[in-house]
């Protein structure tokens, strides 16, 4: 079994077996796109996506089903304007490379366009604190980045709470 990125085999077989995503690199396909306002009244794109490669395939469905629940874990938010305009630009820009398309960010488009494609996911470890006011840590996807690029890329190191 090989995970793209991974070192420590061992640690992250046990990870696996125990359902919980490992800090990697893993092609992902947009299974839905919604375009709508941030809480800040601001235009951003809502991704829906899952991993397709390696043994983390379907994995966001498969948690889904699993627990039961009525919300879908695999979510992406990405802000179209403003200081976030640049990591919106780099998300499509990604997403071109990764599908050998051009999205014409500049006059709009129709955000079904995205659905379907696929890109390189660059999931990272995150440390939160949890109700029972304890230290633990959530993998999540922090970056979208064109497909090629995955054997070059580092596994993102752990964001840790500050202070």
């Amino acid at each position: 079994m090989y995970i793209k990125g991974v070192k420590d085999y061992k640690n992250d077989i046990e990870k696996i077996n125990n359902n919980k995503l490992v800090a990697g690199n893993y092609i992902c396909k947009i299974l839905n796109v919604i375009c709508k306002e941030s809480s800040n009244k601001n235009p951003m794109l809502v991704i829906y996506y899952d991993i397709v490669d390696d043994c983390y395939k379907d994995y966001y469905k498969k948690l889904y089903e699993k627990n039961k629940t009525n919300k879908f874990k695999g979510v992406y938010y990405q802000s179209m304007i403003g200081s976030s305009f640049k990591f919106y630009k780099n998300m499509i820009t990604a997403i071109e490379k990764s599908n050998n398309i051009k999205i014409d960010i500049e006059n709009g488009f129709d955000s079904e366009i995205l659905k379907g494609k696929l890109f390189l996911g660059r999931f990272g470890e995150e440390e939160y604190i949890s109700k029972d006011d304890k230290i633990k840590s959530i993998t999540l996807l922090r970056y979208i980045a064109p497909i090629n690029n995955e054997k070059k890329l580092p596994i993102l190191k752990i964001k840790k709470i500050k202070g």
